[in-house]
């Protein structure tokens, strides 16, 4: 289904061209391979310390192995990662943790940090996200449930004037890591969503990670959403 036109009058936040992917320093690399460091050396130690107290010389050189292996499995990961100036922001993309940007990237989805605006990984470069392949990987995509949300002064979907104004809530069950493994119940609203005569929807409120997110039906609004909260964000200075 083809994505509502959009007849309003926000101007967004514009990308500019495609961005090369490039080598990082190598401190950024080894950042993003922390995990194999500390897994390697983690298990290496623990093998380490069990062949001292069971006297075992293969626990010993099973620890040993372990902890080289990770330290050199990470040492080779940090050779592999790049980043990017985002096409929106200029932040550099590809520096915090678990962030994989590849060469080898074939529309690998990555979110701008700072933006959120949600970019794709291909042929050595990084795009601006496009209408087709938000609505084919659109369950992978989610933007911030900001904590004072601007919205528009029309229709989310299309931008014709507003109609009425929509809500949204969500609850979900948690185990809590910090008292004992009770189940808390967790709880988001968005209010004030505005919507025409003839949309609705256009926004959900769903949980990732434990954290609220919105997930919208078509890029545009998205979009819209970003540019207007980040304009916000700038003016605060934040």
């Amino acid at each position: 289904m083809p994505a509502p036109r959009y007849q309003g009058k926000m101007i967004l936040l514009e990308s500019g061209p495609s961005t090369d992917l490039r080598k990082p320093p190598f401190t950024t690399g080894l950042t993003n391979s922390l995990p194999l460091f500390i897994v390697g050396l983690v298990l290496g130690g623990l093998m380490y310390l069990g062949s001292k107290d069971y006297h075992s010389a293969w626990l010993f050189w099973a620890g040993i192995t372990t902890g080289l292996v990770g330290i050199l499995l990470g040492l080779w990961r940090a050779t592999k990662f790049m980043v990017a100036p985002c096409p929106y922001c200029g932040t550099l993309v590809g520096t915090e943790l678990g962030h994989t940007l590849k060469l080898s990237n074939d529309n690998h989805l990555v979110e701008c940090k700072k933006c959120c605006e949600w970019l794709v990984s291909k042929k050595e470069k990084l795009w601006p996200l496009e209408e087709d392949l938000f609505q084919y990987r659109r369950s992978e995509v989610h933007v911030p449930l900001f904590l004072a949300i601007q919205w528009p002064d029309e229709c989310l979907t299309c931008g014709a004037p507003i109609a009425r104004f929509d809500k949204l809530e969500k609850s979900t069950m948690s185990i809590g890591d910090a008292i004992g493994g009770a189940v808390i119940p967790q709880k988001a609203d968005a209010w004030g969503i505005p919507y025409c005569g003839l949309h609705d929807h256009e926004a959900t409120l769903i949980f990732v990670a434990k954290v609220p997110k919105l997930r919208f039906q078509n890029l545009g609004p998205m979009r819209r959403y970003l540019s207007l909260n980040f304009a916000k964000l700038r003016r605060q200075g934040t």
